[in-house]
């Protein structure tokens, strides 16, 4: 394994999952990214409220694919249905901790799913969360609260029959933006994998002067591919050639950018400040 940059001050990585699929692999990449910080996992499953009460709604209904069925929901059975998922995901951790042996703990919270996770998150966290895990929701309201802000939040969209490649990790900021976070997030994650680290710079950014911050901040071990600056077209375009392993966005990247990386078919971890 390359030698990891210095360590970044994070308490830990507290990962928001249930038992899907989509669940189990924001789950792994969780403890990726503990084992590469060198920090403890402590995993979150949420028994959201809202849908509870939805439940209980005569309007609510469950449809299933295949027979076009109709079947009535109720809070009831929803909570019943959470139990399970909690029971669930206590064990995908337990297997997790025994295959791994990494530091890890297990944590249910109860309540609407934004107040239930700004409860949870501790200052110095780092609150990893997938937009394909619980219901909808807008990662700017996330963004926004004053409670999250305290932790780093970061989203990761997992993209399915795209195996882990031998690529470098990316690194993707936009000129001017800090750097700091996304290089040591994206380098600790390279050295982890023993990958070479890309960064793509949007905007004009003189490449040599990228480089040596680069350097500066995770040291001479870590080697880098050559850095590249310029519009969203050129960067979408140099990454469907390179086909990284794994992208790492900073704060700060608008939407449509952010959904033209998540078409791109690899894994895409956007941290949100």
């Amino acid at each position: 394994m390359t030698e990891a940059p210095a360590t970044l001050h994070f308490r830990r990585v507290l990962v928001a999952f249930d038992a899907s699929a989509q669940g189990r692999a924001l789950l792994e990449f969780a403890a990726d990214l503990a084992e590469s910080l060198d920090r403890p996992l402590s995993a979150l499953f949420i028994e959201d409220e809202a849908l509870i009460s939805y439940a209980a709604s005569p309007l609510a209904y469950e449809v299933t694919l295949g027979t076009a069925s109709l079947r009535e929901l109720s809070s009831e059975g929803m909570r019943s249905h959470y139990r399970g998922q909690a029971r669930l995901a206590r064990r995908l951790l337990e297997a997790l901790r025994a295959r791994r042996r990494i530091e890890c703990s297990f944590q249910s919270g109860k309540g609407r799913l934004e107040a239930a996770l700004a409860k949870a998150a501790e200052g110095s966290d780092l609150l990893l969360l997938s937009p394909r895990v619980g219901p909808a929701f807008d990662r700017r309201r996330y963004a926004g609260r004053a409670r999250l802000a305290e932790s780093m939040l970061a989203f990761f969209e997992p993209a399915p029959r795209i195996a882990a490649g031998s690529g470098a990790v990316l690194a993707l900021a936009a000129a001017g933006a800090p750097l700091e976070m996304t290089l040591s997030v994206a380098g600790h994650l390279a050295a982890r994998r023993s990958a070479p680290l890309g960064i793509c710079i949007l905007g004009e950014a003189k490449a040599a002067e990228i480089e040596k911050t680069a350097r500066n901040l995770l040291g001479g071990a870590l080697p880098l591919q050559p850095v590249v600056a310029g519009p969203p077209e050129r960067i979408l375009a140099e990454l469907r050639d390179r086909k990284p392993q794994l992208i790492v966005t900073g704060p700060g990247i608008e939407e449509k950018l952010r959904e033209d990386l998540a078409r791109l078919g690899r894994p895409l971890l956007q941290l949100c400040g």
